[in-house]
């Protein structure tokens, strides 16, 4: 008999699946609809919103995901692929990421692109 974890139990009510380990000081605001494959490193104080997915394509079974420190992901938003999202980074809902996003940016659109640039 299958025996329901924690993170099960979670991930039913929440209709959610957080498959990587999150630093504590990231924060899920709405955590609703949202999916976080396998192998995705997070910097610290990230905030995800509802909806989000975060994860690797099909193609890229060796990929690996980095998020850096001060990111926040907007509702919506899409990440995919071998990225790296640098620190003090702005996703702006439904937005979808497919390349590397350096630090300090906002990054909006479908594929997203880089709107604003700080420092």
């Amino acid at each position: 008999m299958y025996q329901l974890r924690k993170r099960d139990i979670i991930s039913l009510i929440l209709c959610c699946s957080i498959r990587s380990n999150l630093p504590k000081s990231t924060r899920i605001v709405h955590p609703f609809g949202i999916s976080i494959g396998e192998d995705i490193t997070f910097g610290k104080n990230c905030i995800i919103y509802q909806n989000v997915s975060i994860g690797r394509r099909w193609t890229d079974i060796e990929s690996k995901m980095t998020i850096g420190n001060n990111v926040t992901i907007c509702s919506g938003a899409c990440l995919v692929g071998d990225l790296t999202i640098g620190n003090n980074v702005i996703i702006g809902a439904n937005s979808v990421v497919l390349e590397n996003i350096p630090d300090n940016c906002t990054a909006v659109g479908n594929p997203a692109r880089i709107i604003k640039k700080r420092g």
